[in-house]
């Protein structure tokens, strides 16, 4: 059988998030912790986290939504995502 390998596909797919998170328009998603906010892409959320992604389900496409998550330090949500 064969295998079509990609050189560089760990910096490249880490070059495209970078970029559409830097990429506002593009965010759907606050995430608000302690006066601490950051947007977020939907997907993303949604793939890492069955919570997340059973919270947005009922966000109809396009609109925007802001998730209120008081457990944690405001610092830390960057380094969540």
């Amino acid at each position: 059988m064969n295998h079509l390998k990609w050189m560089g596909h760990s910096a490249t797919i880490f070059d495209i998030q970078r970029n559409l998170r830097n990429d506002p328009q593009s965010c759907e998603v606050t995430l608000v912790a302690k006066g601490h906010s950051v947007r977020a892409h939907r997907f993303v959320l949604s793939s890492c986290s069955d919570l997340l992604r059973n919270l947005l389900v009922d966000v109809p496409m396009g609109q925007e939504a802001t998730i209120v998550v008081p457990d944690i330090k405001g610092s830390l949500l960057d380094s969540v995502l």
